[in-house]
């Protein structure tokens, strides 16, 4: 049907659609201003992804035994070694966030390309950038974030954008050595190289597998034997065998089947699509003995597939967030584009099918749409900050101060407590030299987020004493902190609320039950006068009394709380 005899109203859906994909371009690179221009920590554990890159230009190793100074995130190092690199011209900060927000271009630059190989015209490969774009609200705000997520996907989508066309042995091989190096940006570039090589061979594409398989394997094993090797093991453990120890949690598939799928409807009609007509096809294959499907409609096949196993999975690990979604969104985009293009291009397409896609478009980007402030700092994120850390400058005077939920932030660096969390789930003890400085109470403050971060439950699954006997012990309650100043702006909910200070008197040997009552206490005295300095009656101080009054207290009442 020409654009001529196309109904007015499906002209109109068309180009409400691509306005508003131009709108969620416009919000993306108004907050990625935003966020630049206040400079401040974004997410919970950007600050850790700082102190690994300033390890990197101090000529410090990554993976390295688990100690008070530092843990390892359990991610490969290709961000951080590119960040490294650009931070010669920038800072660290800045320059973590470039790489990212350089692979979310050419993300966006794959995304159209391979739409347009794999047959979409014009206007849906367009549409499928848009879809991507879109798709920054409902992966974490995370495509400008100082992490590894954004350059995976850019890799992985060039990677299938090397693969579509002529089917050579060279062209397949760096298909397999992009997968590969896909792989040392995040790992689960590993599932597209597992699945797309599977794909190939049952549509009997073996030399097309067989020559990825050479590029991956040329790329992956030395890499990861050198990096094996030069850190005594310790990168396997922490890449290889610690993201295995995560689990999949049963209680999170409505998380991505139910509410994920349905934020992006769209997206998931269209992958549903893609992979219900790819095993039509497999089936008419062996019931009729046809010919098999193509090879750009098997690996377009072989993507989408991984991309929602990748996605899935990710999601269904304990403490997955949502950026984990953006393989399934980025990928998914293109099968929409793809889709609605071959839906559309046949001859008995009707007006009615033509105006359903360009709606169902426009009603996926208008859900996509969001409050550009919900996604950036504000000058109350940046005075909050500001002051958090101007608190912890004055702590140092007296010692140094451990706050384990906040990286790149105290003057002498420590472990971050998702990488502790990692450590202690992979089987591992709380680190010799950490519990030696909390025996013997080095630190002058032990600062965290919330008391979660003792007993590590929420993390875990399960309560793990050691930590919580260790800091409870041997540090007091001594401050709350402003419970009024703002979170981080997305990931994680969670700012730096309490002060611990050494205990004069350490309560070594008590039970559990007696360290939780004494604690209880102190929180309510600390908790007091922080109300107490809100409501202008009263000035903060280090509560270096709150020890003694919660002892007294403690005794008077002969373990009862309240009456």
């Amino acid at each position: 049907m020409s654009n001529a005899n196309t109904p007015q109203w499906v002209r109109v859906s068309r180009a409400l659609a691509l306005l508003v994909g131009v709108v969620h371009l416009i919000l993306l690179l108004w907050v990625i201003a935003e966020r630049r221009r206040y400079g401040i920590e974004l997410e919970w554990m950007s600050g850790g992804v700082s102190d690994h890159i300033e390890r990197i230009l101090m000529g410090k190793p990554l993976y390295v035994a688990p100690s008070a100074e530092f843990i390892p995130y359990i991610y490969p190092p290709l961000h951080l070694w590119l960040s490294a690199k650009l931070a010669a011209f920038t800072s660290i900060a800045s320059a973590s966030v470039l790489v990212s927000i350089l692979a979310t271009c050419a993300t966006g630059a794959f995304v159209h390309r391979a739409s347009r190989k794999l047959g979409a015209g014009s206007y849906w490969a367009l549409i499928a950038v848009a879809l991507f774009v879109g798709a920054y609200s409902i992966t974490g705000y995370w495509y400008d974030l100082d992490r590894s997520d954004s350059l995976a996907v850019a890799m992985l989508t060039g990677a299938l954008v090397v693969a579509l066309g002529s089917e050579t042995s060279m062209r397949m091989a760096a298909t397999g050595a992009l997968l590969a190096a896909a792989f040392f940006a995040k790992q689960p570039a590993l599932v597209f190289f597992v699945i797309v090589v599977c794909v190939l061979a049952l549509v009997r594409r073996i030399r097309a597998a067989i020559a990825i398989s050479v590029g991956w394997l040329v790329v992956w094993c030395p890499v990861v034997a050198i990096l094996t090797l030069s850190t005594d093991g310790w990168f396997w453990f922490y890449c290889l065998k610690m993201p295995a120890a995560h689990g999949i949690s049963a209680k999170l598939i409505t998380l991505f089947f139910v509410i994920d799928a349905t934020d992006a409807f769209a997206i998931s009609a269209a992958v549903v699509a893609v992979l219900v007509r790819f095993g039509q096809s497999i089936f008419e294959t062996w019931r009729k003995k046809t010919a098999l499907p193509d090879k750009d409609d098997a690996l377009s096949f072989a993507f989408v597939l991984a991309a929602f196993v990748a996605s899935a999975t990710s999601r269904l690990h304990v403490g997955g967030h949502r950026n984990v979604l953006m393989f399934f969104t980025t990928f998914g985009s293109i099968a929409f584009a793809v889709t609605g293009s071959r839906l559309t291009a046949r001859e008995d397409s009707s007006p009615l099918v033509r105006g359903l896609l360009a709606g169902a478009a426009l009603l996926q980007l208008g859900h996509f749409l969001y409050d550009p402030g919900e996604a950036s700092p504000s000058s109350r994120n940046a005075s909050d900050a500001a002051s958090v850390e101007a608190r912890i400058r004055e702590l140092e005077k007296k010692g140094d101060v451990i706050m384990p939920g906040r990286g790149h932030v105290t003057a002498r660096r420590h472990f971050h407590l998702m990488a502790l969390v990692d450590v202690l789930r992979a089987g591992l003890p709380i680190p010799d030299d950490l519990a030696k400085a909390l025996r013997e109470r080095q630190y002058v403050a032990y600062v965290i987020d919330d008391f979660d971060e003792l007993t590590l439950e929420l993390w875990l699954g399960h309560r793990s004493d050691e930590l919580y006997d260790l800091v409870t012990s041997n540090y007091f309650v001594a401050q709350r902190l402003d419970d009024r100043a703002s979170f981080p702006v997305i990931g994680w909910k969670a700012r730096p609320s309490w002060i611990l200070r050494p205990r004069r008197v350490p309560l070594t040997g008590l039970p559990i039950a007696a360290l939780e009552r004494r604690q209880r206490i102190e929180i309510g005295l600390a908790e007091m006068r922080m109300r107490t300095v809100q409501a202008g009656a009263g000035k903060a101080d280090d509560g270096d009394d709150i020890e003694d009054l919660a002892s007294k207290i403690d005794s008077e009442r002969g373990g009862v709380t309240s009456e």
